[in-house]
């Protein structure tokens, strides 16, 4: 049995090495699959159009105070655009971007942006304004719209911008936002009851940016049942196919769940989904968050979270026995056309992504793959490509994820490492300058690091080691490095 186990392992270590190689930044993408704008922070949300041209929304770099509740920054807001290859879009708006002051009353701007695209192509983002008051804070949230060439749109609310302050609810935590294909705009939010307890919800604003008062109970759905004293957030909204919406909620508090719910577009539940358009379970940890909700082919829903992982339901609100429960920290998904899906997220600093078959087995892990640094957030584009971006600064960067095609593409679409052996000398030649070698066992270890200062080429010898087949990897000094298999005998 000793061999076959060993034959495995091999088979598992250079299969690894290869597809850690298949995800790799865009070359077409900006500067070398990266693009920063350093007036504009914190926070961002991301979302694309039909091009895959990308929309960030963020505080604009600009006045701010501190106290106790803690920072603030003027209510003014800044949206770009950059095009798919990672270039500002110069058109869009003023040079690329829509500084927007959202209101001159004495209040701040606070975290929690989000930005969607429209049927239509007009652009809605939205954030928090924040009214400092003698016993605390009131926060409301706000949406502004766009045009496609980035003026905003007079015929939305007043010149473009809506404000949301003669509603009951609390946008401390998450909310989300979602445009339906009549350019319509539902948000889920948290509301507070008479008890002054939390329950998720949602309202819907109308094309014009007025609430649209035929939607559930006088244009708010509101889920009562699931209130709690601790926080409720509602971070994911999913449109089907066959014109409903579902929801998710994570319910903190001293018993924490998770509430999946259907609803059509007038805010009437679907009774035949779970318990009367209702699907509620326990999770362990309080502090879940869901990051992302996606419909199968069959209808079925497969849920997942950063904390948590992810779970699937079948189309009629019952959970799904037949599918495993996935416990890897998840931060988006994406459907592929034959029906696998796609699951992504970061540990420590490094990206994983892992593709599951339709019945939820693991098809291929793609672990610890090395990225820039200070990536911590991430959104797939569609099946093969994702944006990754920081939290307090405008990076991001753009990863392709190419696990069936060969060969390998190069990070850079510059570098050229070459590995050659001639009986027991290995030799390393790079066009970059090489920071350091290190020599990988069949058992993932390190058991050699070669320090290279620089230099183009390096040389060693492979006398001292068993036959057997090692992984050489080589970090050049710009922070691009590569993976080579070797194979000694004697």
């Amino acid at each position: 049995m000793k061999p076959i186990k060993l034959i495995l392992v091999i088979l598992f270590l250079v299969s690894f090495g290869i597809n850690a190689q298949q995800v790799y930044l865009d070359p077409n993408f900006g500067d070398k699959g990266t693009f920063s704008y350093s007036p504009m922070f914190g926070h961002t949300d991301i979302n694309f159009d039909k091009d895959g041209n990308l929309y960030a929304v963020g505080f604009h770099n600009g006045p701010h105070d501190t106290d106790i509740w803690g920072t603030y920054h003027d209510p003014i807001i800044a949206l770009v655009k950059i095009k798919s290859n990672g270039i500002l879009d110069e058109n869009f708006g003023e040079a690329g971007k829509v500084i927007t002051k959202i209101t001159d009353d004495n209040c701040y701007s606070f975290a929690n942006h989000r930005v969607v695209v429209q049927p239509d192509q007009k652009i809605v983002f939205s954030g928090l304004l924040t009214y400092k008051l003698p016993m605390g804070i009131r926060i409301n949230l706000f949406l502004v719209r766009c045009l496609p060439d980035g003026s905003l749109d007079d015929s939305f609310g007043e010149n473009g911008i809506v404000i949301l302050d003669q509603l009951n609810y609390s946008c401390d935590q998450e909310y989300s936002m979602l445009s339906l294909s009549d350019n319509s705009i539902l948000l889920g939010i948290t509301f507070y009851n008479e008890e002054n307890k939390n329950a998720p919800g949602v309202i819907k604003i109308k094309e014009d940016g007025s609430l649209d008062e035929s939607f559930g109970n006088d244009g708010i759905l509101q889920f009562s049942s699931l209130s709690s004293q601790g926080n409720s957030s509602f971070p994911q909204l999913l449109k089907s196919s066959g014109g409903s919406v579902f929801g998710v909620a994570c319910i903190a508090g001293s018993s924490p769940s998770l509430a999946c719910f259907k609803f059509d577009f007038d805010g009437n539940l679907d009774i035949s989904f779970g318990d009367n358009g209702l699907f509620n379970t326990n999770v362990e940890n309080k502090y879940s968050s869901i990051a992302f909700l996606i419909e199968q082919q069959d209808n079925k829903l497969i849920i997942g979270g950063s904390q948590w992982g992810c779970f699937r339901l079948n189309s009629n609100g019952i959970l799904d026995g037949d599918f495993p429960l996935i416990k890897i920290n998840v931060l988006d998904a994406a459907l592929q056309e034959d029906g696998k899906i796609l699951l992504a997220g970061f540990l420590s600093e490094y990206l994983n992504i892992t593709r599951l078959n339709i019945d939820g087995s693991i098809d291929i892990q793609c672990n610890n793959v090395e990225m820039p640094r200070g990536y911590i957030d991430l959104k797939f584009i569609d099946q093969k490509k994702l944006i990754l971006k920081t939290f307090s600064q405008i990076n991001f960067a753009k990863v392709i994820f190419d696990p069936d095609t060969t060969p390998i593409p190069n990070i850079t679409n510059e570098e050229s490492i070459s590995i050659t052996q001639e009986s027991e000398n290995i030799s390393v030649r790079s066009e970059s300058p090489i920071q350091m070698i290190q020599l990988i066992n069949i058992s993932a270890q390190v058991i050699n690091t070669i320090s290279c200062a620089g230099k183009l080429q390096h040389s060693f010898s492979s006398a001292s080691l068993p036959n057997g087949v090692y992984l050489i990897k080589i970090e050049l000094t710009n922070g691009y490095s590569e993976i080579k298999k070797i194979i000694t005998t004697k």
